[in-house]
């Protein structure tokens, strides 16, 4: 299974070895989360190709609790 995370560049904060740190607002009625999909496969053609198996979105709350919806 192949997993594709969408946020904008300016929200990664660190992306190496392995880690990657991304800044999210607080969760909020116009809050925008980092957005989710999952595809079946395990190289990047396969992803190109793929459908989309489930697709959420991820939020932090001001308290550090996440919501995915």
């Amino acid at each position: 299974m192949l997993l594709q995370i969408d946020v904008s560049p300016e929200e990664i904060l660190k992306n190496e070895k392995g880690k990657i740190i991304i800044k999210l607002n607080y969760f909020g009625e116009f809050a925008t989360g980092g957005h989710l999909c999952t595809v079946e496969g395990s190289i990047l053609e396969d992803f190109k190709k793929g459908k989309v198996r489930k697709s959420k979105a991820i939020f932090v709350g001001q308290k550090g609790g996440i919501s995915i919806g």
